[in-house]
C-alpha cells in the first residue's frame, strides 16, 4: 500500500477535504508514486529530474511504461488522462522531456537561519499549497502574496 505523506494535521481536517473527492482513485495513486519518487538533488537521480530540482523544483521523472509498471497498470491513453487530472487540479505541472515526462511537484528553497545562520532547506507540495491555504489566510501576519510579517518585531 502507497502511503501519501501529508503535512501535520491533528484535527483530521484534511481528509474530509473536497480536494480529494473531485480526482480519481487512480490519479491519486498516480499522484503518490510520483510524490514518492521526487528528486531532491540525489545522484542516482535521472537527469532530467535532477535538472529541475537544480531551478528550485521538487521533480519526478518517468516514462509512460514506466508509470504503467510501477504507478498504475492503465493503458496509454488512460494514463494521458490521468496526467491531464493532476493538471487540471494543479497538484503538479507535467513537462514533456525527451521520452519521458517531468512532472513538477512543488518548490524548495535554501536560505539561512535569521537566528543561527545555518543554511535551512525548505520545501512544499503544490498540494500540501492547497490544502493550507484557507488555514493560511486565517494566521495573523500572513499575507498569501509571499510575504509574512516579523514575528518579534525588531527592537
Amino acid at each position: 500500500m502507497i502511503q501519501l505523506d501529508l503535512p501535520n494535521d491533528p484535527r483530521g481536517r484534511w481528509a474530509d477535504d473536497p480536494l480529494f473527492y473531485t480526482w480519481s482513485a487512480e490519479a491519486q495513486k498516480l499522484y503518490a508514486w510520483l510524490r514518492r519518487n521526487v528528486c531532491r538533488g540525489e545522484s542516482t537521480a535521472p537527469t532530467e529530474a535532477r535538472a529541475w530540482h537544480a531551478r528550485g523544483f521538487l521533480a519526478a521523472y518517468a516514462t509512460a511504461d514506466q508509470l504503467m509498471a510501477q504507478a498504475v497498470p492503465v493503458s496509454k491513453n488512460t494514463m494521458t488522462k490521468l496526467i491531464g487530472e493532476l493538471r487540471q487540479i494543479d497538484v503538479c505541472v507535467p513537462r514533456n522531456v525527451g521520452r519521458g515526462y517531468v512532472f513538477l511537484m512543488g518548490e524548495w528553497l535554501l536560505r539561512r537561519s535569521q537566528e543561527t545562520g545555518l543554511p535551512m532547506a525548505f520545501e512544499c507540495f503544490y498540494l500540501d499549497a492547497h490544502l493550507r491555504a484557507r488555514d493560511l489566510s486565517q494566521i495573523a501576519g500572513v499575507d498569501l502574496n509571499g510575504r509574512t510579517e516579523p514575528a518579534i518585531p525588531n527592537t
